[in-house]
């Protein structure tokens, strides 16, 4: 199967007043079974491209096309770290994708009016930063109707508290960046169990500090993801 992409990035610098900094991408994301490994999956770039001031060089496009990413998959959600991609920012935002469309559930299975918690931790790349976030959900899981093929459609609605801290190096200086912010989520599970569309929106204030005890540059993140699972089949 595969996934359609969309993903806005809003970049607001407090020393810098007027209009934010923003991007726009999309791209398809294919899903297949790691052969010979069970519950084993992996998912690959398929195309990218970028909508308004995406800043991505042809370059940077072809390097990236065909990027792979594999982990374990239960039906509770993801198992262990997910391994694969590259050490980019591209591949970083790409990453993070992934992870959204493979949340973690209840292991006794989706429940009308149920409500569950967890919290993960894994590295991000964000511009020139190595980071690490942290992130504790709380998600409520509502019916939404029937699906096409009469099975019961289910929503989950989540929020996201985030926490990231990490470092970089630009011009010869070592760089901080520290933040928290909150994640909106909302997923359509379809009657086969994967999620059919997902709707994420983060809103995150960050620091950035450059040099040791040197200037600090406060910034406000604002992203919207947008997935859609694709009905042309994958070859």
């Amino acid at each position: 199967m595969a996934y359609e992409v969309e993903r806005y990035d809003s970049l607001f610098y407090a020393s810098m007043p007027g209009a934010p900094q923003a991007t726009a991408q999309r791209g398809v994301l294919s899903v297949r079974p790691v052969p010979g490994r069970n519950n084993d999956i992996e998912v690959r770039l398929d195309s990218l491209g970028g909508l308004e001031d995406a800043r991505l060089t042809p370059a940077t496009v072809d390097s990236s096309i065909g990027s792979r990413w594999q982990f374990a998959l239960s039906p509770a959600g993801p198992r262990g770290p997910i391994s694969g991609g590259h050490l980019t920012v591209l591949a970083g935002q790409i990453e993070a994708i992934i992870r959204l469309l493979f949340p973690q559930l209840p292991e006794a299975g989706l429940r009308s009016q149920g409500a569950w918690t967890d919290s993960t931790a894994y590295r991000v790349q964000v511009d020139a930063f190595d980071a690490l976030e942290t992130a504790t959900r709380i998600s409520q899981a509502v019916p939404s109707g029937q699906v096409p093929t009469g099975g019961p459609e289910v929503t989950v609605e989540a929020n996201e508290r985030l926490v990231r801290n990490g470092t970089g190096m630009q011009g010869g200086q070592v760089m901080t960046i520290r933040g928290t912010g909150l994640r909106r989520i909302r997923y359509q599970f379809a009657a086969e169990g994967w999620v059919g569309t997902l709707m994420a929106r983060d809103s995150i204030d960050l620091v950035v500090t450059i040099g040791s005890g040197g200037e600090t540059v406060p910034v406000h993140w604002h992203s919207t993801l947008i997935g859609r699972m694709r009905d042309v089949p994958v070859r």
